[in-house]
């Protein structure tokens, strides 16, 4: 056992992040449990879906973030280029960052939660943009969405 010291400045006592940003779009409730700014190296958001919630249906990537989706309820169904898999209760989704992708709950009559781990941390922004550009342009298209997904690193995959 070393008995190195680290040059790491930690803080002096641990913190208890107590009341979380939440953000609500398409019946979908996003509380921002840990921020870059809290914790650069990961962050971490509750996802509340809706019923029957499908997610962009085209496969896409994060560029550079790792994730895990961590289902607490119900249940996800995650398409992939060979298929899609389901995850309940204590199953965790790993995607690498590069992995073809594309998410939905599993179920049209009840809800699914989940916890998505971003790392490093940063993506969890997104969802506050998304949510400003949304309002501002009276809803979700295209021009609206394709400039933050090059903005927070997620790009449509060719699966080809």
């Amino acid at each position: 056992m070393s008995n190195k010291t680290s040059t790491v400045t930690a803080k002096p006592t641990p913190r208890v992040l107590r009341s979380p940003r939440s953000v609500e779009m398409l019946g979908n409730r996003l509380d921002l449990l840990v921020e870059a700014d809290d914790f650069p190296r990961a962050s971490v958001v509750r996802y509340t879906v809706a019923p029957g919630f499908t997610a962009p249906p085209q496969l896409h990537h994060h560029v550079s973030d790792d994730v895990l989706m961590i289902v607490l309820a119900g249940a996800l169904a995650v398409s992939g280029v060979e298929g899609e898999v389901e995850a309940g209760p204590g199953e965790v989704v790993v995607l690498r960052h590069g992995t073809p992708f594309a998410w939905r709950n599993a179920s049209a009559e009840e809800e699914a939660v989940y916890l998505g781990v971003y790392a490093p941390g940063g993506f969890e922004q997104y969802f506050p943009a998304i949510q400003a550009a949304a309002s501002s342009a009276g809803g979700l298209s295209p021009e609206v969405v394709f400039p933050l997904w090059e903005q927070y690193g997620i790009a449509v995959s060719d699966t080809d």
